[in-house]
């Protein structure tokens, strides 16, 4: 069940990139951007995660994953917590909660607005696809 639920919204997630340069608000929040890529590949998250702390993103953890660009080149994380949370060059992410840096509560408060729908296929053969990635049966 766990598998699907992650496999579906990261589906989502990388199907936003259709909609990109676009808008997005959270009014809970207080959270304003404009997101201009979408740079989030599930099947290449610590690549892509190397590639912005490369270049001077200080990311929480090893469980968060970079899912887009903003126009103020900001980036949105997709955290362990569920939630989306954006960070600037250099700037770090303390303490348990990040209020300072939550933009969304959840990442379907994020994907919700473009209402992708996901196939049972598709969602079967991301499963697949992770699964054989990362050699588990």
């Amino acid at each position: 069940m766990l598998q699907r639920s992650f496999a579906s919204s990261a589906l989502t997630v990388a199907k936003m990139k259709a909609f990109v340069p676009c808008d997005i608000e959270d009014r809970i929040n207080s959270y304003k951007a404009r997101m201009i890529d979408v740079v989030f590949d599930p099947l290449r998250i610590p690549e892509v995660n190397k590639r912005f702390r490369s270049a001077g993103y200080n990311m929480p953890d090893d469980h968060s994953m970079v899912i887009a660009i903003n126009d103020d080149q900001s980036i949105l994380i997709w955290g362990a917590l569920n939630c989306v949370l954006h960070l600037r060059k250099r700037e770090k992410i303390a303490g348990a909660f990040y209020e300072k840096h939550l933009a969304f509560n959840d990442i379907a408060h994020l994907t919700e607005r473009f209402k992708i729908k996901n196939k049972k296929v598709e969602i079967d053969q991301l499963i697949a696809d992770l699964k054989k990635k990362y050699n588990q049966k």
